[in-house]
């Protein structure tokens, strides 16, 4: 089992967009189905903090056990 917390942070998808966009990329939100409904993440961590002010948990449980997609930057 590993516990992990699904975190956003309206900071940090800014952040990202702006590094990826720098890169030529385009950066896609995280997405994890949590109590049957899709929730937006930007970070999948083992700590319920990060250090972005904004940030709040969006789920939380074993990995393993959840559907979900990473964020990327493509």
């Amino acid at each position: 089992m590993a516990y992990k917390y699904f975190l956003y942070s309206s900071e940090q998808e800014k952040f990202m967009r702006k590094i990826q966009e720098q890169m030529g990329k385009t950066f896609n939100i995280g997405t994890v189905y949590y109590k049957g409904s899709r929730k937006s993440f930007t970070e999948m961590s083992s700590s319920p903090s990060n250090r972005y002010s904004d940030m709040k948990i969006v789920a939380e449980g074993d990995d393993t056990k959840m559907k979900y997609t990473l964020p990327t930057g493509r």
